[in-house]
């Protein structure tokens, strides 16, 4: 891609700025020169005036080239004429100097116009920073699903990289910058919790019937995340940002700057540095005449929903087998029984197992040949999930197995059933017999990844229920082994239960509030959004430690950098209260012209001793003309509560859903305090992704 017409102009305060059209087609080194309007160019920010916390705040930019003759009227039919993406336009600030871009996008064909005159014609052109284009892009590597977990940073950067004017952007370059508001409840404040924070890819499938039927479109994955933390994203000053709202709300007529992250192209990340973003009105700039003041009445409650597309984990655990020195009886030493926190399960009801079994082998006993079954005992309400095993013909020992001339008894598992008679659920850890007198070297593992899909319940149940065990046959089938005694003898089990409910059933949604009783407002429902905080591990959409190398551990209770005075509490409830403590009160609105430096949607203005943020902006670049509407920042939490968080499952209503206390039981901690047993465990996220695929 290279410049195909370029123009330079001087503003009135004496920044030089150059305008670049880029054709994609296009590999000359002499760009035609061309002549700007009057206006230099004109920058628009474009929002619904009433919605403080709008997620994408998506731009435009108009400029005039004024054609001297019929080769540069034949620009537009070309433009028209071409792929849309292939022109696209480059804004850099001091070219001459030290370059930097000052914004980037994509021409709109369709909005081109043309004077109709003598010569000069004036072209107006419009181009768009191509995030509503996101909308028609699905959130994929070019039709391949993305897999496993990525920080949401990441998440962010590949969904705007697949802007069409990203080549405009070098490879050492800011391309995503973003500040911080919530923070993880058992990390410091410090940390970069965007660059921390995960989510699995999987919470952007579009699912039917246990396959994945398509995806989110990269425009939602921006907006979700931005909905989720209270962040606008908008394009400015040649990077795309993300900045929380409410992180405003803390700063006085001291507090100028942000902290800000940013990353390049390839996912980089660049040293932290400080951004100012104080205003001042009559230092930077100043009012003209014509400003009007307005009121937005304020919320009487906030709800947001989370949608999390059915899959919702209701059960995990991972326990290990302990050695001992004599038989043992079931449930097994180390092992015990895990419920979920009283769930109701309806006729019908399907469960989803997942379970992953590392198996470090040694008997002392006599008995060498064996097959290993993990044997689970899985009880919901007063029915049982059970099978049984089904011993065959003899057959010889054959290959690494033995030595030529012994045999084993060949054996079946049958199908999963729901009855009401206590029994267990095998699952054969070896498809044959496997010497397991032996002691291993080398690190060796039997390694066994299942997912199960039980048969519907036959009756309205409450409390799933799941006890684990290692146990063996010998190469006979009559005799049961279980006295792994050798301080080489290992088994760990990590199980994750879920309810089932794509295809017919309805999708489970987790919804969180904030409420003030004593206003006279507006009742607010946030967009539903796919990522989210609970107790619930596996919950689809649910924030995740993001190190490569670390488990499946959830980040479940976050605290906000702009009031350390809000108790910990899902991120989703936090967000609602933060919404509801900007506008608890009437929020004051101020629109009107600013002369001056230019305002964008990072800075926030100061007004006598009141601070507004931009929520629409109109910038006239050859003036330095500012059309601004901003609205009030303010924080008061007086008389707001957060009644507790609330899931619906087809006809089954939850309360205080996702409480990290109800998870002490075996759940959360044993997940998150044992994790490190073992290495090299599967890639987080793809045990459930093969569980969504059946």
């Amino acid at each position: 891609m290279a410049s195909r017409y370029t123009s330079k102009f001087t503003d009135d305060q004496g920044d030089t700025y150059q305008v670049d059209i880029m054709d994609a087609d296009y590999s000359g080194t002499s760009p035609f020169a061309f002549k700007l309007g009057s206006d230099g160019f004109t920058l628009n920010y474009e929002t619904s005036p009433q919605d403080r916390f709008q997620a994408v705040m998506g731009s435009t930019l108009e400029f005039s080239l004024m054609a001297q003759n019929a080769n540069d009227v034949a620009l537009v039919a070309n433009i028209a004429g071409s792929v849309e993406g292939r022109y696209t336009v480059k804004v850099t600030r001091d070219p001459d100097g030290s370059p930097s871009l000052f914004w980037s996008g994509t021409i709109l064909a369709e909005q081109i116009t043309i004077a109709d005159a003598y010569y000069p014609q004036e072209l107006r052109i419009t181009a768009s920073d191509d995030l509503g284009n996101l909308s028609n892009i699905d959130y994929n590597d070019d039709g391949t699903a993305y897999t496993g977990k990525d920080y949401i940073y990441r998440h962010l950067l590949k969904a705007i990289k697949k802007v069409r004017h990203i080549d405009n952007y070098g490879t050492t370059a800011a391309v995503l910058k973003w500040a911080n508001n919530f923070y993880e409840s058992n990390t410091t404040t410090t940390a970069d919790h965007l660059a921390e924070i995960a989510a699995l890819h999987n919470t952007w499938y579009n699912v039917d019937n246990g396959a994945i039927s398509g995806y989110a479109t990269s425009f939602e994955v921006v907006e979700n995340i931005a909905r989720a933390f209270n962040a606008r994203l908008f394009q400015f000053e040649g990077a795309f940002w993300f900045v929380p709202v409410q992180l405003y709300a803390d700063f006085t007529s001291s507090v100028n700057s942000l902290t800000v992250e940013s990353c390049r192209y390839d996912g980089t990340k660049l040293t932290q540095a400080t951004y100012a973003t104080k205003y001042t009105e009559g230092t930077d700039g100043y009012r003209t005449d014509g400003n009007a003041l307005t009121y937005m009445r304020p919320l009487s409650a906030v709800q947001k929903t989370w949608d999390t597309a059915g899959d919702i984990e209701v059960l995990a655990f991972t326990q290990h087998l302990n050695p001992v020195t004599s038989g043992v009886v079931f449930p097994q030493v180390g092992f015990g029984a895990v419920s979920d926190v009283g769930i109701s399960y309806a006729d019908g009801q399907r469960i989803g197992i997942q379970v992953e079994v590392w198996l470090n082998w040694e008997l002392a006993v006599t008995t060498a040949f064996g097959v290993p079954f993990l044997k689970l005992q899985i009880q919901c309400g007063t029915s049982y999930y059970t099978n049984s095993i089904t011993w065959g013909t003899t057959v010889p020992i054959i290959g690494s197995a033995g030595p030529t001339g012994l045999t084993y008894t060949n054996h079946t598992v049958t199908a999963g059933a729901w009855g009401g008679t206590a029994g267990y659920y095998y699952i054969a850890l070896t498809p044959t017999v496997f010497n397991i007198s032996v002691a291993p070297s080398g690190g060796q593992f039997i390694v066994v990844t299942y997912n199960e899909l039980t048969a519907p319940l036959t009756a309205d149940q409450d409390t799933l229920t799941i006890t684990p065990a290692i146990e063996g046959y010998n190469a006979n089938g009559t005799a049961t082994i279980t006295n792994f005694s050798s301080a080489s003898a290992f088994a760990r089990v990590q199980l994750r239960a879920f309810l089932w409910s794509e295809g017919d059933t309805a999708p489970v949604a987790i919804t969180h509030e904030a409420v003030n009783d004593a206003a006279v407002g507006m009742s607010v429902q946030e967009m539903t959004v796919r990522i989210g905080s609970s107790g619930y591990i596996g919950t689809r959409g649910q924030l995740v430690d993001g190190d490569p190398s670390s488990a499946l551990q959830a980040f479940t209770s976050f605290k906000s950098l702009a009031d350390t005075a809000i108790a910990a509490t899902d991120i989703l409830t936090l967000g609602c209260r933060e919404i509801m403590s900007g506008q608890r009160k009437p929020v004051m609105m101020r629109r009107g012209d600013i002369y001056g430096a230019f305002i964008g949607p990072v800075h926030w203005v100061y007004v006598g001793t009141d601070g507004y943020l931009p929520s629409a902006l109109t910038y006239v670049a050859r003036p330095r003309m500012n059309s601004v509407e901003m609205f009030e920042i303010q924080a008061d939490n007086t008389d707001i509560t957060t009644p507790g968080i609330q899931g619906t499952f087809n006809d089954t209503s939850f309360t205080g859903f996702g409480g990290v206390n109800e998870l002490d039981g075996g759940k959360l901690v044993d997940l998150t305090e044992a994790t490190g047993g073992v290495q090299g465990e599967v890639e987080d996220g793809e045990i459930l992704q093969i569980f969504i695929n059946g």
